[in-house]
């Protein structure tokens, strides 16, 4: 049993515990954040711990993208890299195009388009939510948070 395990019973066995808060408390108690993000284990844990987090990672990517603001949500996208798909040169693209196609899911220039949002946020040296938001607010389409 490692250092953290009977705590870790102990969050699991209270009525009405938050998986998500217990699974959040559980990868900083390990110092293994990269583990959930697919990493290599960085402590020796026990069966119990390893199936912990075999079964409830999914859950904890899936829960930590809904807890997410959808501030939080585009600097997420911005820090995603995917250098096996082509990158097509969007720089004469208006920025409200841009935008469209990055909440489009089914848009394969997604990837493209945040590329070219980082970019033009890289030289305001804002984030690329942020440029979204002065983006939106100028063209009179409200703002991120609605």
């Amino acid at each position: 049993m490692s250092k953290y395990e009977a705590e870790l019973r102990r969050r699991l066995a209270i009525d009405g515990a938050d998986l998500y808060d217990t699974m959040c408390w559980f990868l900083t108690a390990i110092n293994a954040q990269a583990v959930a993000d697919g990493g290599p284990e960085t402590e020796e844990l026990s069966w119990f711990e390893r199936e912990f987090l075999i079964n409830n990672t999914e859950f904890y990517h899936k829960e930590r993208c809904e807890r997410m603001t959808n501030w939080e949500l585009l600097n997420a996208m911005a820090a995603v890299v995917k250098p096996d798909q082509p990158r097509l040169d969007m720089s004469d693209w208006p920025d409200v195009k841009l935008i469209n196609t990055i909440v489009d899911p089914d848009d394969c220039r997604s990837d493209s388009a945040i590329e070219e949002l980082v970019k033009r946020a890289n030289a305001k040296c804002i984030t690329m939510a942020d440029y979204i938001d002065v983006v939106l607010r100028k063209v009179g389409k409200g703002s991120i948070d609605g």
